[in-house]
């Protein structure tokens, strides 16, 4: 399948879905660093992000889109099982 004709604002959208049903929102706080002329800046942010569970594999995450998809009669292009992996 061409990968251009995937829908990727779908494929975003129901993966956000899932994510948000399985998975804990926790905070995290990012540390960058970067050198200006020679000097060390180091910047802060903090930002909540959807942590899945560890057991979940990029297999099950296929398997489940599938379901999905199937289970609700879309119309959509799924990507398949290797692209979806390499995402």
């Amino acid at each position: 399948m061409n990968a251009t004709k995937i829908e990727i604002r779908w494929l975003v959208s129901w993966f956000r879905s899932f994510a948000s049903t399985l998975g804990d929102v926790v905070p995290v706080r990012v540390r960058t660093q970067k050198t200006i002329d020679g000097n060390v800046r180091k910047q802060y942010t903090d930002e909540n992000y959807t942590l899945l569970p560890a057991y979940f594999t990029w297999d099950q995450l296929y398997t489940e889109m599938n379901a999905y998809v199937l289970e609700n009669d879309l119309d959509v292009r799924e990507p398949a099982l290797r692209r979806f992996e390499n995402s």
